[in-house]
């Protein structure tokens, strides 16, 4: 079965209520490492949560390079912006930048679903999707989400496993490990509160690990947020 089909049938057989069972995470900025097991700290990553009216805005931001004797094998920069509300996302443009090339994608809601604007030219997706960026728990009861860095739809699952004590902020916090397969291999943790505290997969050789940093409460949201012609309403 298609990607497409897929969407098509949980749609019609109302299998997707995202954010139905799942708590939100508190608005602010989220600050994280990015480790890889061969070569050490190789970046960082910025996840912005803020409410405007009946919408949660979700801008995220990574930075990654690797090096090896002072020569650079790989480096990344990635922005996305998504605009949620009711539990879906309605619209999103993202930008990346790896070793040179640079893609931008955009998504916005329709009627029937959401149309994709990709590396491909465009697509109509029958039923909400998300982003590879699983700033709620809600995210990974998605079946398809779309990889920002090379503008790919992915069929993914994910199940819940057990409790764990994570290491975080200087502190140690109890929280809930999920595993997502498919198109996408990860480990992914989420505090009581719903916050994304860890996030494990493998890439280039070794295990990456994207680690809570810091969390700092919402400010008020900037009136030109949305005013930079990336998301136009």
């Amino acid at each position: 079965m298609t990607i497409l089909r897929i969407l098509a049938f949980a749609a019609a057989t109302g299998l997707l209520t995202p954010f139905a069972h799942a708590g939100e995470p508190r608005p602010g900025h989220y600050q994280y490492s990015i480790h890889h097991a061969l070569f050490g700290k190789i970046g960082s990553q910025s996840i912005e949560l803020a409410r405007k009216g009946h919408e949660i805005i979700v801008t995220m931001e990574a930075r990654v390079k690797i090096e090896l004797l002072f020569v650079t094998l790989f480096r990344l920069h990635t922005f996305g912006r998504e605009v949620w509300r009711d539990g879906r996302l309605i619209a999103f443009y993202g930008r990346s930048e790896e070793d040179g090339d640079v893609l931008a994608i955009s998504a916005r809601a329709t009627p029937k679903g959401m149309r994709f604007h990709g590396p491909k030219g465009k697509t109509d997706i029958p039923g909400p999707v998300a982003l590879t960026n699983p700033w709620s728990r809600a995210v990974l009861d998605f079946p398809i989400v779309i990889e920002p860095t090379s503008g790919s739809l992915l069929s993914i699952r994910s199940r819940p496993e057990a409790w764990q004590w994570i290491e975080t902020r200087g502190r140690t916090v109890k929280a809930q490990k999920h595993a997502v397969t498919g198109d996408m291999e990860a480990s992914i943790w989420f505090a009581k509160d719903g916050m994304l505290v860890r996030t494990e997969f493998f890439k280039a050789g070794g295990r990456v690990t994207i680690a809570l940093e810091s969390f700092t409460p919402a400010r008020a949201l900037p009136k030109n947020l949305l005013a930079e012609g990336r998301i136009q309403r």
